[in-house]
């Protein structure tokens, strides 16, 4: 596959940069930090994408290639693959599902299905790290590990599927997983281990159960007892229980009796403290809502008083009404008056100001004043701008017309070309006529010189026949080849002696078939078919000969004043037909163009004059036509503009004064009656005092209507008040005044104290009778005395309580304990199945661990074996890069399968980390041409050096461009470089 070009739009600090690549190297010289890695990792990430942000930052590629910049993060890159162009299009977001990826086919401009996301697999049968250990060397390329499990895939052509069955790394690691999960290679752990720490737990489990047994039937034992004695307890408990009601009978006789004397003392005082009340008042007690209703008239009335004495004209108001009557003699306007008047004063104010305000300003009037002077050379319109631009159309037309009168790149390199071609002058088409005639001639004369030599051979009378020829011949060689295909295969497969047989049957088929051969061509020799000719048909042959190598060398002096090549002599001449036709064609083109150039020239030349004729009226100098043409219409624009807007104004001022004098008559004729004459300009003011005054007149005659409504009011409440209280005095013979509230608190708290006592004696009576009823018995009955105190009774059944609870939790807790041992028991049996389960399971965990440690052996006894096919071409391919680079042709090298590379020093192989750093680079870039070579046999895909040579010396370095231009020869390298000294020179 090819490059031919990419394009980034945003990527890491490179910007809207493009790329076209050559067939052979193509070399990127720039200085360091310009982003040559960056464009290395663009390639890359093209075909591959960016992986997830993981590790150390130089790894994470998305964060690290993020547009400095902003914008559009991602490109395009065009390559061709089996002749096709194909161009692939990715942007890139924040994660993977961000991104964009489409792939078309150049030609149809249409999306291709000839590929997919995962292309660069597709296209090297490599994931993206082994691309990268492979064709492509990033400039951080120490020794680096160049083994993966798909490069040694490739290299073992098991890439034409990419399933997980030809990933020897992921086989193994599959492996290792699972073996792990039945038993890990470091620790405790895995199900084996589980299921053996698992058959120790059960083990003892079973242990245990088996001595609970025993220990069962004992606790069973033990809880009979207890049982018994809590009996015992509980029959003492019921005896203490007894004692103890008797003394509480006793006691509760006591405690009623005495409450029975009290409340029977309680009625009795309720009784005289109600005698003493009612004797006070003759003619009855007032009742309760009485005093309620009567109460409020001392508040009341000092109210009234307080009000009245606050209720008085204000001084202020009498003045403003006085004042107000002489100011509002006639009428008194409205607030509608007034809102009116505030809008036509409002008015007038506006509309002197815009009148004002209406006229064109000084700048204006000034630009008027120099427009008129400037207007006064001539007059221009709509006709004289459409011309003017019309004719400047005209000439940019033919300016055009003029910059396309010329011969295309194409036709230019081609014209050039055939000049040279034709250097010796131009041949007539009549002259390669003539010459394409002698070749035909030349022909017909060839063609009769074969037929007379035919006519020949067959007139001969006595030609013996030919010996029919033995296939058997054939037949061995073939079988030879067959076996030996046969005896290398069996080779291969470390069949030693089967081999062996098949290469030395092989050999003497071959033989045998070589030696029938060569019998058979001598006697086919010795057949002589070849008789003497005529002397007729010699002199004809001999002389179309003659005929033919004259017009031969005639022809070959015409065409060899063009072509020197190898071609026959009519392909030539029609080469310089096609070719003379083209010089004709071009040169005829030329000329034509050369006359409409000048015939375009004298169309704008008086176009031009006439411009100048038209505009040189308003400008001395003309900068030009566009911009002279754009000046004046802009000066007539403004010109037609300032006149407009000066008569529009003058008819505005006109209506502006009429509505002026509207307004002052309207507002004159309202402020007269109030103030006479009055000032213009003080309009809002005499409104806004005329509206306060009349406010202050209305308000204060409002509240004098208001004092002196409120003071009768005031009075009617008094008499009210004054009236009940004589009444309610008089009806109960009472010493009271209305204007004293201590006497008729006293009333009030001797009427509630009465109230309360008839209240009490009421209660107090009603719970004696229920008392007594409740407690007659008790109150009656005579009960037997008991010795012990109810104290020591009390101590006693508290005794009793505590020993037969605590014997309850004993027993509560044996029962639980028996009972759970009774459960342990009864799961003996399933434990000990449940333990011969696991024992099978370890045991079938063990087995499987065993296989799976062979199948890893084998697998990785596959692998090896793989690897050795492969490495012996790698190895060779390996020596001659280091040959060519290093110049030493002797070097004791050594390789593992995973492409280690030790050298041999003083009889000890050692590895590269023991060598400098030119060393260790020069060793792995053989080793990278070689794994390339190896993997990439019949396709040649395109190389990435990123200025692999930076630790190399100077004769290394010579040495190392030029095995880069011999690779170039047959592949396409990209080859990025910051120092001139590494750089490919080209001279």
């Amino acid at each position: 596959m090819k490059l031919k070009r990419c394009y980034i739009e945003n990527f890491g600090g490179l910007h809207q940069y493009e790329v076209f690549f050559q067939d052979g190297i193509t070399m990127i010289e720039e200085a360091n930090g310009f982003g040559k890695t960056t464009l290395a990792e663009f390639i890359r990430a093209m075909f591959y994408g960016l992986p997830k942000n993981t590790g150390s930052f130089e790894k994470q590629f998305r964060k690290k290639y993020k547009p400095w910049q902003g914008g559009n993060y991602g490109g395009n890159l065009i390559f061709e693959e089996n002749g096709k162009e194909y161009k692939i299009e990715r942007s890139f977001g924040a994660t993977q599902k961000s991104d964009k990826l489409s792939i078309y086919e150049v030609k149809t401009g249409k999306k291709t299905t000839d590929y997919t996301e995962e292309i660069g697999l597709e296209l090297f049968g490599l994931d993206s790290d082994s691309f990268a250990r492979s064709t492509y060397l990033p400039q951080v390329h120490e020794a680096m590990n160049l083994s993966t499990d798909n490069i040694r895939a490739k290299l073992g052509n098991l890439v034409d599927d990419t399933n997980d069955i030809n990933n020897f790394e992921d086989a193994i690691k599959h492996l290792k997983d699972s073996r792990s999960y039945f038993q890990a290679y470091r620790g405790n752990k895995g199900l084996c281990h589980d299921l053996s720490t698992k058959i120790s737990e059960l083990q003892l489990e079973i242990d245990e159960c088996k001595t609970l047994r025993t220990t069962l039937e004992n606790k069973k034992e033990n809880l009979l007892q207890q049982e018994q004695a809590k009996a015992e307890k509980q029959e003492a408990l019921k005896q203490i229980k007894e004692q103890i009601n008797q003394v509480n009978a006793i006691e509760l006789k006591k405690n009623v009796t005495k409450q029975y004397q009290e409340k029977t003392a309680l009625v009795q005082a309720s009784k005289q403290a109600v005698k003493q009340v009612e004797g006070k008042y003759s003619n009855g007690i007032p009742t309760t809502q009485e005093l309620k209703d009567i109460e409020p008239l001392f508040d009341r009335m000092i109210a009234l008083d307080s009000k009245e004495a606050q209720t008085k004209p204000n001084d202020d108001d009498k003045q403003t009404v006085e004042e107000g009557k002489v100011i509002f003699k006639e009428y008194i306007p409205t607030t509608e008056d007034f809102v009116q008047q505030k809008r036509h004063a409002l008015d007038y104010v506006k509309i002197k100001t815009t009148l004002e305000q209406t006229k064109l300003s000084t700048s204006e009037e000034e630009a008027l004043q120099e427009l008129q002077a400037f207007f006064q050379k001539g007059s221009v319109d709509e006709m004289f701008f459409t011309a003017r631009q019309n004719e400047i159309k005209e000439i940019q037309n033919c300016e055009t017309k003029k910059d396309l009168q010329h011969l295309s790149k194409e036709e230019t390199l081609s014209y050039q070309n055939l000049q040279v071609f034709f250097a010796s002058g131009v041949p007539s088409e009549e002259s390669i006529q003539e010459n394409l005639a002698k070749t035909r001639k030349i022909q017909d004369l060839n063609d009769e010189k074969v037929n007379l030599v035919s006519e020949q051979v067959e007139s001969i009378q006595h030609t013996p026949q030919s010996t029919k020829q033995s296939s058997t011949p054939i037949i061995c060689l073939f079988v030879g080849v067959l076996l030996l295909v046969v005896g290398i295969v069996f080779f291969i497969m470390n069949s030693i002696t089967t081999g062996a047989i098949g290469l030395v049957v092989g050999i003497l088929s071959i033989v045998i078939g070589l030696y029938l051969k060569t019998q058979q061509t001598q006697a086919s020799t010795t057949n002589n078919q070849t008789n003497e000719m005529s002397i007729e048909t010699r002199n004809k042959i001999t002389q179309n000969q003659k005929m033919i190598d004259q017009l031969d060398r005639e022809v070959l002096a015409f065409v060899s004043r063009y072509i020197t090549d190898n071609r026959s002599h009519i392909d030539k001449l029609h080469d310089i037909s096609n070719k003379r036709t083209s010089y004709v064609t071009l040169q005829a083109k030329e000329e034509a163009q050369k006359q409409e150039i000048e015939k375009l020239t004298q169309q704008i030349q008086q176009l031009s004059i006439n411009l100048q004729e038209k505009l040189s009226t308003f400008f001395t100098d003309i900068d030009t036509y566009d911009h002279a043409l754009e000046m004046l219409k802009e000066k007539d624009t403004t010109y037609r503009q300032l006149k407009e807007k000066k008569v529009e104004q003058e008819k505005d001022r006109t209506t502006y004064k009429n509505q002026l004098n509207t307004l002052y008559r309207e507002l004159t004729r309202f402020l007269f009656p109030f103030y006479g004459s009055i000032e213009e300009k003080d309009f809002s003011n005499y409104i806004d005092e005329l509206e306060m005054k009349r406010n202050a007149y209305i308000k204060a005659k409002k509240n004098l209507e208001e004092i002196e409504k409120q003071q009768q009011e005031i009075q009617t409440d008094k008499k009210i008040c004054e009236n009940t209280f004589a009444a309610f005095i008089g009806k109960y013979q009472l010493d009271l005044d209305i204007r004293h509230r201590e006497a008729f608190q006293i009333l009030m708290n001797q009427i509630a104290q009465y109230l309360g006592e008839k209240k009490n004696l009421i209660i107090f009576t009603k719970d004696l009778e229920t008392f007594y009823s409740e407690n007659s018995d008790l109150l009656t009955k005579e009960v037997k005395q008991v010795d012990v105190s109810l104290e020591e009774l009390q101590a006693k059944e508290q005794e009793l309580n505590i020993e037969l609870e605590q014997m309850q939790t004993r027993i509560l807790s044996a029962r639980q304990e028996a009972h759970g041992m009774e459960r342990k028991v009864d799961e003996l049996p399933a434990k000990e199945d449940q333990l011969q389960q696991l024992k099978e399971e370890r045991e079938e965990g063990l087995h499987r661990k065993d296989i799976l440690d062979q199948t890893q052996m084998f697998l990785e006894e596959a692998k090896e074996s793989l690897s050795d096919q492969y490495l012996g071409s790698i190895k060779t391919q390996f020596m001659y890069y280091l040959e060519k680079l290093s110049g030493v042709s002797n070097e004791k090298i050594s390789m593992t399968t995973d492409f280690q590379v030790k050298v041999e020093r003083f009889g000890e192989s050692r590895n590269l980390a023991y060598f400098s750093m030119g060393q260790s680079d020069l060793v792995m870039l053989c080793m990278r041409f070689a794994l390339v070579d190896a993997m990439f046999e019949d396709s040649k895909p395109f190389i990435i050096l990123d200025d692999p040579f930076v630790n190399l010396d100077d004769e290394n370095t010579a040495r190392a461009l030029k095995l880069l231009e011999e690779i170039g020869k047959e592949r396409q390298i990209l080859y990025l470089v910051c120092n001139r000294s590494r750089a490919i020179d080209w001279n």
